[in-house]
């Protein structure tokens, strides 16, 4: 809620919904408070390449998100895709630009 980083977890498993009845691991309880912001992004975001070869990143993605923490999750979802899309300067995307972002509301 104040624009820090948590907790970050990273990829351990298969994509969702590839295989049938695939076991995925899991992570201990995260406690969330009204206002924390839970974000899962594909890495088309933090991997989408600019032309001078550079990555998008997860820094980038995080204070993106940090600097946008004002704005509801479709808006975040939208402005993140969107300046993911813009920072490769594509006509089409090279992989997969996803985002899924949950905002916590009072109890």
């Amino acid at each position: 809620s104040d624009g820090r980083l948590l907790h970050s977890a990273e990829s351990n498993g298969i994509p969702l919904g590839f295989m049938k009845n695939y076991v995925f691991s899991t992570h201990e309880p995260i406690q969330l408070k009204a206002g924390d912001i839970v974000v899962v992004l594909t890495d088309g975001v933090t991997e989408a390449i600019a032309p001078d070869e550079s990555l998008f990143g997860l820094q980038k993605t995080i204070d993106f998100i940090a600097r946008h923490r004002d704005k509801n999750a479709a808006e975040i979802v939208a402005l993140l895709n969107q300046a993911a899309f813009e920072f490769s300067q594509q006509v089409k995307a090279e992989d997969d630009i996803t985002s899924l972002v949950c905002k916590v509301g009072p109890a």
